[in-house]
């Protein structure tokens, strides 16, 4: 007895076989050595002050703040951000915002502008992920 298979039936063949093959590679990367394999060397954050030159809070005028924060040398930059570090979200919207942010070498880079007097000192860092070489 002869089966024979329809153009249909051999193209739902040829997919099932490609869907085990994706999701066999994606099973093969999902163990303990996902996280070596994508970034080749151990993850460490570093952390920088903001200096934020206003000197009265909620005044309606906005003034320059800017901060960074710094890889090592043996260590490459991945990426980085704006952390808030102390006091309440309710308290800052409105009173302090992000212009740029961005990596510059081996550093992360936040500029700002602030109306909270001074106080983004010590409620921001800024963030930067860095892997070890």
């Amino acid at each position: 007895m002869k089966i024979k298979l329809s153009r249909r039936s051999a193209v739902v063949v040829v997919a099932a076989i490609v869907m085990l093959a994706l999701a066999g590679s994606a099973l093969a990367r999902s163990g303990s050595t996902a996280t070596r394999s994508a970034h080749h060397g151990k993850i460490t954050y570093r952390f920088g002050k903001i200096v934020d030159t206003d000197t009265t809070a909620n005044d309606g005028q906005f003034n320059y703040a800017h901060g960074h924060a710094n890889c090592k040398r043996n260590e490459r930059l991945i990426s980085g951000g704006l952390r808030l570090h102390h006091g309440s979200v309710t308290a800052v919207i409105g009173h302090f915002q992000m212009v740029e942010s961005g990596p510059i070498k081996r550093e992360w880079v936040v500029t700002a502008s602030s109306d909270m007097g001074g106080a983004a000192r010590a409620d921001f860092v800024v963030v930067a992920s860095c892997e070890r070489r």
